[in-house]
């Protein structure tokens, strides 16, 4: 897009992100600027190269993880529910409950109260602190899933299936950051028998929860030795990896997602999100008390209609 689309006074939507135009940052920017107010650490929402990062501590930890010591940035750390301000617009963090140090980003303009959800999961994780309701005069939310046909199955059922492959090694794909460590919490508790082996991706980032507090005792770093000598381990590896075990002997492969298109190919299906399904969104936007919905990473047309008979005001980004 090349052009702003107003959202409130002094916020609109550009190709860089959301823009405070008042305050002088984004959200979420995804090309350098001044001010960047970073909700988590996923890179299609951190970047680097920002004068200014405001962030919780475990987004900066991750962002210096995977992109360097960004020594260009200046990082001001900011822990849940705490006020703070750029150019006299007060902000607040709350979590989101989508990865460790995940935030959802209220701003107070002219007596209005925005929130900005970044990614948000409603499902248990015991990875990540989970996410806090927020009541708003604006939301803006993601709806990646925003379709009455996607409603998330239970986590417990899905991560089972793995009870199924007793004799095979089970190639299990997976984004590195997030997603990895939630599936190694589940398998050590949910399954018997089988030892984790993480790709140096996810090891990377395995430290950094470390660094943290919370730590998984079922997993070694991946070995092609153990790995072929073995029978009992899952691989948890990148989608750049996990094209590559197709057809592999005596493997079997899944991807941990909520999209269908995620499942083609692979011997049997893992249905775990960390973002909203649709129940999870309808909940998030009747309690957030907004008057206002705002709807960006996804379409937002299903929920427009199912709204119509409300008094809500709808912008689909």
């Amino acid at each position: 897009m090349n052009e702003e689309v107003f959202i409130e006074n002094g916020l609109c939507y550009t190709s860089i992100g959301l823009h405070c135009t008042i305050g002088g940052f984004y959200l979420d920017p995804l090309k350098p600027v001044q001010h960047a107010v970073v909700s988590h650490a996923h890179a299609d929402h951190a970047t680097k190269g920002h004068a200014n990062i405001y962030t919780t501590e475990a987004t900066a930890s991750f962002m210096k993880a995977r992109y360097g010591p960004c020594s260009e940035s200046v990082f001001h750390i900011i822990d849940y529910r705490q006020n703070f301000t750029i150019n006299d617009i007060e902000i607040c963090f709350y979590s989101a409950g989508h990865m460790l140090g995940s935030a959802q980003i209220l701003l107070n303009i002219d007596s209005r109260r925005i929130l900005y959800t970044g990614d948000i999961k409603l499902q248990p994780d015991v990875t990540c602190t989970p996410y806090q309701i927020v009541e708003c005069d604006t939301l803006i939310t993601e709806s990646t899933f925003g379709s009455p046909d996607v409603v998330h199955p239970d986590v417990v059922e899905e991560i089972s299936r793995i009870s199924n492959y007793t004799s095979s090694n089970i190639v299990l794909g997976t984004y590195v950051l997030g997603k990895a460590q939630r599936l190694m919490s589940l398998i050590e508790k949910h399954i018997e028998n089988k030892v984790v082996l993480c790709h140096t991706d996810v090891v990377k980032f395995n430290k950094v929860y470390e660094k943290f507090d919370i730590k998984f005792n079922n997993w070694i770093p991946y070995s092609r030795r153990y790995f072929k000598q073995n029978s009992n381990c899952i691989y948890l590896v990148p989608p750049k990896v996990y094209r590559y075990y197709y057809n592999k002997i005596k493997t079997v492969r899944a991807f941990a997602s909520g999209w269908d298109k995620l499942q083609v190919d692979a011997d049997f299906k893992i249905f775990i999100s960390d973002h909203v399904d649709w129940n999870d969104l309808i909940y998030v936007i009747n309690n957030s008390n907004a008057k206002k919905i705002v709807t960006l990473h996804g379409n937002g047309n299903q929920l427009k209609t199912y709204f119509d008979s409300t008094d809500l005001e709808f912008l689909i980004l």
